[in-house]
This record gives C-alpha cells, sequence and structure tokens, in this order.
C-alpha cells in the first residue's frame, strides 16, 4: 500500500467529514482501491471498506505495542 495513503486512512477513520491530501499518487490509489471516493472534487470521503481497513489496522497496531511492551 502507498505509505502517504496509509497514513492518512489512518489518520481520517474517525473523522467524519472530507479531506483532501496533496499526493496525487496516494489519492488515485485510494480512489483506484475503493477506500475513499470523491464528494467534491479534490475532496474525499473513507468509503466503508476504508473505514474497515484502518479499524483492522489500528487493532493490529496497538496489539503490537502491548506485545513489545
Amino acid at each position: 500500500m502507498n505509505t502517504v495513503a496509509h497514513k492518512t486512512i489512518l489518520a481520517r477513520h474517525k473523522v467524519n467529514g472530507p479531506f483532501g491530501i496533496a499526493d496525487q499518487a496516494a489519492e488515485d490509489y485510494l480512489i483506484k482501491n475503493g477506500f475513499a471516493r470523491y464528494t467534491r472534487r479534490p475532496l474525499m470521503l473513507l468509503t466503508p471498506k476504508g473505514q474497515a481497513y484502518a479499524k483492522r489496522e489500528k487493532a493490529w497496531l496497538s496489539q503490537s505495542a502491548r506485545a513489545r511492551s
């Protein structure tokens, strides 16, 4: 996954509102793979698929952090 796209999903998953990013490749990746959709270009919203992905990733990251400590 595109690193900027990954960080964007994790940062935006709890915020229910339009957002935009400056990285065109990350934007294309999010749209093409169904993680986000355009509201009014260039603003996007996470789709249910994007929200579910972020939830899984956040759970995995917190579990990994607990295992290390």
